[in-house]
């Protein structure tokens, strides 16, 4: 059982890290797409 609950606890702390670099991702997306146009227009 402490296995187990070993398991679960590992899983759910990768789950949570897999998501906080998704989003960390996600906000990098969307300013490499708003600085993109604008330094486009520059050059």
């Amino acid at each position: 059982m402490d296995q187990t609950n070993h398991v679960r606890l590992t899983t759910s702390e990768l789950t949570l890290q897999f998501s906080r670099e998704q989003q960390n991702m996600a906000l990098q997306g969307r300013m490499g797409l708003a600085a993109a146009p604008n330094g486009a227009n520059i050059r």
